[in-house]
């Protein structure tokens, strides 16, 4: 018997401890606000703060407390980071289970793509403890030692399913805070990017949510949230070399995570098509594409210019791959999960993923580009980041 959606989530709800989630997810912001405060605003004079109070809606959002010098704060919900978490708990458990019971993930679906130097059987590729963030790695193994525990106390239960288990564990912490990294510097890039000097309403006091219930915004608006999704995910990439996970699959497991976020702000809030989208933010298709683009061209960048043509060449297919497939893998996830997927038809999310030549779109991305370049123009000369990526001319070609 198929257990119900609403049965599903109380049963994940039993098992979210929000002792767990809190404690987690301190450690983490606590770390990435230090080195925000270290690397940026204290020797600018000035000081960034976060709060994350005890609210069920899924949102986020910063506003800076002084302008000089630049004191930002940054508030993320608790009910989105508890969101986040309920994700990354449930996707390695369903995408296992649809590797096992199903061809969701044969080779084939990959097409030519399939045999990059990125490849990988499955839906998520196994880590080792040794490829896991500090923080991560020790949740991972005090979750993996109580786990091992049970077992052995138990011997009905399925030993034959505890290396996947195991797996999922490891996936699920470093998922989690990649996760909530990208949120955190999402937000950090709106603040550091100077924002409020492009916006026409300049109180710089007034915090500005993800979701603000308002239909307010417009192209502008949209556009400087795609620039903040941009920096965010390179801002993850800089702390994933700071904590040596930067590797491949870092960087699937992050691109999944967005993915499923994308199809939350998607699902029961935007109609099959890409026109008049007037709030403050892009559709979310539009935004994973743009975070996709982005992904591949900044992971070429980091490729020694010696390598061999073939190797090069390898590499460029093996990012197309990795992230054509964290996009199938987190659409999936969701249709399984929070939708009446029966796989014999695309869900919207899809069907609109799909529509990336129609002239719809790329009327839509052609606004979004025209914003950005010429926004871009200020928020070079005033980010208070010299050494943005932003600022660097080999990530015009993605908002071409």
């Amino acid at each position: 018997m198929v257990q119900s959606h609403d049965s599903l989530t109380a049963l994940e709800t039993e098992c979210l401890s929000l002792d767990l989630i809190d404690k987690f997810s301190k450690e983490v912001v606590d770390k990435l606000s230090l080195w925000a405060n270290e690397e940026i605003f204290s020797k600018l004079g000035g000081s960034l703060t976060i709060e994350r109070p005890l609210k069920e809606s899924v949102n986020a959002g910063v506003y800076f407390k002084t302008i000089t010098p630049p004191s930002p704060h940054i508030v993320i919900h608790m009910g989105m980071i508890q969101e986040i978490y309920r994700d990354c708990f449930a996707f390695p458990v369903i995408t296992e289970k649809a590797q096992l019971d199903s061809d969701a993930f044969n080779p084939k679906v990959f097409g030519h793509l399939k045999g990059t130097i990125f490849d990988f059987k499955g839906g998520i590729p196994r880590i080792h403890h040794i490829e896991m963030s500090e923080i991560s790695r020790k949740y991972a193994l005090g979750f993996q030692v109580g786990f091992v525990e049970d077992i052995l106390k138990a011997p009905e239960l399925h030993k034959d399913h505890m290396e996947i288990h195991i797996e999922c564990l490891k996936y699920r912490f470093q998922m989690f805070e990649l996760m909530l990294a990208w949120v955190f510097f999402h937000e950090l890039s709106h603040a550091v990017q100077c924002h409020y000097k492009l916006k026409n309403d300049v109180q710089v006091d007034k915090i500005s949510y993800e979701i603000n219930g308002e239909d307010k915004g417009g192209v502008d608006s949209q556009a400087r949230e795609i620039l903040a999704d941009v920096e965010g995910f390179e801002f993850v990439i800089m702390y994933m070399k700071r904590e040596n996970i930067y590797h491949f699959k870092s960087s699937y497991i992050l691109l999944t995570a967005l993915t499923c976020m994308f199809n939350r702000f998607y699902t029961g809030k935007y109609k099959e098509n890409f026109q008049n989208i007037t709030g403050t933010h892009p559709h979310p298709v539009i935004r994973e594409h743009y975070i996709s683009a982005f992904f591949r061209t900044r992971m070429m960048k980091d490729l020694p210019l010696v390598l061999e043509p073939e190797l090069y060449h390898s590499h460029a297919f093996g990012y197309i791959y990795l992230s054509i497939k964290a996009t199938y893998a987190g659409s999936l996830f969701w249709a399984n999960r929070h939708l009446k997927f029966t796989g014999e038809e695309l869900t919207s999310f899809m069907k609109m993923q799909n529509r990336e030549n129609s002239e719809e779109f790329k009327s839509y991305v052609k606004t979004l580009n025209e914003s950005i370049k010429r926004q871009l123009q200020t928020i070079r000369d005033t980010h208070l980041l010299k050494s943005s990526q932003i600022r660097q001319d080999y990530i015009l070609p993605i908002f071409e």
